[in-house]
């Protein structure tokens, strides 16, 4: 039996067109609209038949679904929680966004309370963007962070949770705090570094010839052909926490400069061998 009688996801690039996908394959929703401000994307969504429906009215949109999923950058989300609380403020709905204390705050703005607006964040996904980008199974057994408000009823928030179990995710719940401190870390730094890093190849004297190029470099790098806009948007939201590790990035930096200015190969070797195994540790934890 379908979790929902009409399904609208606004968004269609990788996350939320997978999100189709995989809702349409399930059978999770008796209907699936599709919605952007791109209509050649809605024409790719209908011809490649992601969606059952595709729709630029948003405001039409949420007075027909039972459940709306916002796959947008951050910075339109407000849009779309001021139309919920105009035409329909108690619809189900959630996100995919990496950030989730700004977001959450605009629920609490903008939303009445009780509000059933539960913030979510897939760990998944890919430096890739755009419907064409999409794909089946892209959330099975892959990490989706919840963060409820207090002011969401209980049910509300096991609704999305059971959501994303049927799309064979797990689900773990972190405040939208912790949500940011800990990805600014795992996520939104890692994306800053890698920035850089390519940019670092572009000031040399005499650049790197692409043969040089090894698979340490465009492993540690394939994160940096992002959405630039999007991962503007996202390292500004989070900026004080990414600062934060940032720092803390530079610190370990130094000290392995240190290592190697002191030309101690033992010590060096030690410290090495001490990061390895945190690595490995990680991996055994899954």
């Amino acid at each position: 039996m379908p979790f929902f009688k009409a399904a609208g996801i606004v968004g269609l690039g990788m996350l939320g067109g997978s999100l189709a996908l995989d809702m349409r394959r399930l059978a999770l929703a008796e209907v699936i609209i599709g919605a952007s401000r791109r209509r050649s994307t809605l024409a790719q969504a209908r011809k490649w038949g992601v969606v059952d429906e595709v729709t630029t009215d948003i405001s039409g949109l949420i007075g027909k679904v039972d459940f709306l999923i916002l796959a947008t950058p951050p910075s339109v989300v407000p849009i779309y929680l001021k139309l919920m609380a105009r035409f329909k403020p108690d619809l189900l709905a959630t996100d995919v966004a990496s950030v989730k204390k700004v977001i959450m705050g605009q629920a609490e703005k903008f939303l009445r309370k009780p509000h059933f607006f539960v913030g979510s964040h897939p760990i998944a996904g890919s430096e890739q963007s755009g419907l064409k980008a999409a794909r089946e199974n892209l959330f099975t057994g892959r990490t989706v962070v919840v963060t409820p408000s207090a002011n969401n009823p209980p049910k509300a928030v096991n609704r999305v949770i059971d959501f994303w179990y049927a799309l064979g995710a797990r689900t773990v719940r972190m405040t939208p705090e912790e949500h940011d401190f800990f990805l600014a870390l795992t996520s939104h730094l890692p994306h800053l570094v890698a920035y850089a890093l390519v940019e670092a190849t572009s000031v040399l004297k005499r650049p790197a010839p692409d043969y040089c190029l090894g698979s340490g470099f465009r492993d540690t790098t394939r994160i940096a052909k992002s959405n630039p806009s999007l991962w503007a948007e996202i390292l500004m939201a989070n900026r004080k926490y990414v600062l934060a590790r940032s720092a803390v990035f530079r610190r370990r930096l130094h000290y392995l400069e240190e290592l190697l200015r002191a030309g101690d190969t033992e010590k060096l070797t030690c410290h090495l061998q001490r990061i390895v195994q945190l690595r490995e540790r990680m991996d055994e934890k899954g």
